[in-house]
């Protein structure tokens, strides 16, 4: 019997070393997983990103790099030939602006006590 206790602890150890060995592989497979993840989403967004650069920066926007910026009313200005410079550029009387200021004046009113 004296032999027999040997035995049993060799197995328990292979047993260990065996469920070590497991959790250690398991270990660097999970860890492999998220790290692969992580670098496929990261060469995901880096290729979206110089996709998105190289339209931006393709033939058409490289012809337009030389071009001033104008805004919106002076690009209408421009392709409106057929308006005349009081017609492109409005300037408001005294009595429309009066009415402008009426309508603002009502709509920021505070309403009076008992008015429906």
């Amino acid at each position: 019997m004296v032999g027999g206790g040997a035995v049993y602890r060799d197995d328990a150890l292979a047993d260990a070393l065996a469920e070590y060995k497991r959790s250690i592989a398991a270990l660097i497979g999970m860890v492999g997983v998220v790290v692969g993840l992580a670098f496929g989403f990261g060469l995901g967004v880096g290729a979206g990103y110089h996709l998105n650069a190289l339209e931006r920066l393709g033939g058409k926007a490289l012809a337009d790099l030389g071009k001033p910026v104008m805004s919106k009313r002076e690009q209408f200005r421009l392709c409106s030939l057929s308006l005349t410079e009081a017609e492109a550029n409005p300037v408001p009387s005294n009595e429309e602006l009066e009415q402008i200021a009426v309508r603002w004046r009502a709509r920021y009113a505070e309403p009076k006590w008992g008015t429906p």
